[in-house]
C-alpha cells in the first residue's frame, strides 16, 4: 500500500489548517486512531452513534485494562465497534482524501485507513420536473443527488443486466460520473465509444451535466445537438431499454443519453400514456410547429418585398393598407420585432418569478402599441412574430437551435425572396442528414429507412406493435416483446 507511513499525518498535510476538516484523535491501548470528516456532508447523529460512541467506548474499556497493551486492528472495529453495515479500505492518502471529500468518515489506525458512508447533505426532494409536465404518467423527477437517482433508476430496471460504472472527472470537483447501460441490448461499440470519450476529459470541475455533453459531442463546431437529455427517470429508462447509453452527472438532475436522433425532439412522454392516434397528431403537429417557427418571418418578408403577386389580391389590399405607413423595408421592419421580443424573453428570464409575468405583458403591450403608432412596425409583423415565438416551445429543447434559425431564414428572405428561403433549406437538410451520433443517422429511422423502426415514428403503433427495438440501436436481443410467454 502506497503512502502509509505517517497515514495520518499525511491527510492532515494535504487538507491544511483552513479546510474545516474535523479531526478527532481516539487512544486503545498501543494503538492511536484517527477520525476525519466534513462536518457539512455526514449525517452528525449517525456519526456520533455509529462511530465516535463506540470509538469513546472502546477507548475508556482499554483505560480500564491493568496492563494498557491491548493490541487493536481495522478488522476488530469493523466487526466489534462500528454500528454501520457498509465499510470499505482506502488503500491510499488519495483514496482517503476523495472519500472525505465525498461525505465519508475516514478512519485511520496507525498505517491503515477506511472509509464510513454516513452521508448527510442536504438535498433536495424527489418531485416532478418543472421542463416534462405530463397529465398522465410518473411524475418522479431526477433530483441532484446522484445515489438518489440512481435508486430511481433501479426501481425500474430490476434486472442483474443492468450495468453501471462509476468514473470520477475533475481535478478539483472529483464528481462521480454513472453510466448506466444493458449488457444484453447496447452495442458494444457505443459503450466502449462513450468510455473513450470520458477518459479523455482533462478538466478542473464538472459542476453539471453539460460539461460532459459538451464533451460527449462528435464535432467541436456544432449547431444541433447530438445528446439527448431528460430529468425524468422513466424516459431515462425506455431510451436505455432501446439500447442507449445513459449518463447521470453527481450535483445535476438532467441525465444524458447517447445516441441521439432528432426524431426524439418530437416525441413526448405524454405519447405513451393516450391513444396512439392522437400520440400521431401530436407528433405531426409539433413538426409543423417547428418549421412555422423557423419559417413564418422569412416568408412574410419574402412575400412582402419580392414574391407579393402570388397572393390573393384580397389579401393583398389589406396587407399593403396597414404597412403603408411604414418608412422602413420589411426586412429591417421584421428584424426590430425580432430583437424586441428576443428582449423581453431575455429579460423574463433574468427577472425574478414574481416581477417576470409583469415584464413580460408591460413590455409586449407598451412596446407593440407604441411601436405600432409610431409607425415603426406594423400588426401583421407582429402577429407573426408573435405565432411563431409560441409556436418555437412545441419542442422546448431545440429552442436555442430554432431562435438562431429564424434569424437566418429571415434574412435569406429578406435578401433573395423564397428563393433564398428554399436554397437555406435544402442546405439545411442536407448538413442534418450528414450528422451522426456514435455512428448513428441524426434522421434515423427516415433517412436512411427503416420501415420496422417507422412504428414508433410519426404514425404511432399501439405498444402490441412495438415488438422489435431500433435496430439503429440494438445488433443484438432485438425483440423486446413475445407473443409466447415462454420466449426469452
Amino acid at each position: 500500500m502506497k503512502n502509509k507511513k505517517g497515514l495520518s499525518e499525511n491527510i492532515k498535510r494535504v487538507f491544511g489548517k483552513h479546510s474545516k476538516v474535523e479531526n478527532q484523535e481516539f487512544v486503545l491501548g498501543e494503538n492511536s486512531v484517527s477520525v476525519f470528516y466534513i462536518e457539512s456532508l455526514i449525517d452528525k447523529k449517525l456519526v456520533s452513534s455509529g462511530v465516535l460512541e463506540p470509538l469513546q467506548k472502546q477507548a475508556k474499556n482499554n483505560a480500564k485494562t491493568t496492563e494498557n497493551t491491548v493490541k487493536i486492528s481495522l478488522e476488530l472495529l469493523k466487526q466489534e465497534v462500528f454500528a454501520v453495515s457498509s465499510i470499505e479500505d482506502a488503500n491510499s492518502v488519495e483514496d482517503a482524501v476523495v472519500g472525505i471529500l465525498d461525505g465519508k468518515v475516514c478512519v485511520v489506525l496507525d498505517e491503515e485507513a477506511i472509509l464510513i458512508p454516513v452521508f448527510g447533505a442536504q438535498k433536495r426532494g424527489i418531485e416532478e420536473p418543472p421542463t416534462s409536465r405530463v397529465v398522465k404518467g410518473p411524475r418522479e423527477g431526477f433530483v441532484e443527488d446522484i445515489g438518489t437517482n440512481v435508486g430511481l433508476v433501479r426501481k425500474r430496471l430490476k434486472t442483474p443486466n443492468l450495468q453501471i460504472e462509476d468514473v470520477f472527472i475533475g481535478k478539483q470537483t472529483h464528481s462521480r460520473v454513472s453510466l448506466f447501460y444493458l449488457k444484453d441490448i447496447a452495442r458494444p461499440d457505443i459503450v466502449e465509444a462513450v468510455k473513450q470519450k470520458l477518459e479523455t476529459i482533462n478538466i478542473d470541475a464538472i459542476i453539471d451535466s453539460y460539461y460532459i455533453e459538451s464533451f460527449l459531442e462528435d464535432n467541436k463546431v456544432k449547431f444541433f445537438r447530438r445528446v439527448g437529455n431528460t430529468e425524468k427517470p422513466d424516459i431515462f429508462c425506455a431510451k436505455i431499454l432501446e439500447g442507449r447509453v445513459g449518463l447521470i452527472v453527481d450535483g445535476s438532475p438532467v441525465a444524458l443519453t447517447v445516441p441521439f436522433v432528432f426524431f426524439e425532439d418530437l416525441q413526448s412522454s405524454q405519447d405513451y400514456y393516450t391513444i396512439p392516434a392522437m400520440a400521431s397528431f401530436a407528433r405531426v403537429m409539433r413538426l409543423f410547429e417547428l418549421i412555422y417557427a423557423v419559417l413564418a418571418p422569412a416568408i412574410y418578408v419574402a412575400l412582402q418585398s419580392y414574391n407579393y403577386r402570388i397572393l390573393p389580391i384580397n389579401f393583398l389590399i389589406t396587407l399593403l393598407s396597414s404597412i403603408e405607413s411604414l418608412s422602413i423595408p420589411p426586412l429591417i421592419e421584421i428584424l426590430i420585432v425580432l430583437f424586441l421580443f428576443e428582449v423581453i424573453t431575455e429579460a423574463s428570464l433574468q427577472m425574478p418569478n414574481s416581477m417576470g409575468m409583469a415584464l413580460s405583458i408591460i413590455g409586449a403591450l407598451a412596446l407593440g402599441n407604441t411601436a405600432v403608432d409610431a409607425g415603426i412596425i406594423s400588426p401583421p409583423s407582429i402577429v407573426v412574430v408573435a405565432t411563431s415565438s409560441v409556436a418555437l416551445y412545441s419542442i422546448p429543447d431545440e429552442i436555442a437551435q430554432t431562435r438562431l434559425l429564424r434569424i437566418l431564414f429571415t434574412i435569406a428572405g429578406g435578401v433573395i425572396g423564397l428563393y433564398g428561403i428554399i436554397c437555406s433549406f435544402m442546405i439545411l437538410v442536407a448538413y442534418i442528414v450528414s450528422i451522426k451520433s456514435f455512428g448513428v443517422p441524426y434522421l434515423s429511422p427516415y433517412a436512411p429507412s427503416v420501415r420496422l423502426d417507422k412504428n414508433d415514428g410519426f404514425i404511432k403503433h399501439s405498444i402490441q406493435d412495438l415488438k422489435r427495438r431500433p435496430t439503429f440501436l440494438a445488433d443484438k436481443n432485438k425483440i423486446r416483446q413475445r407473443t409466447d410467454r415462454g420466449g426469452k
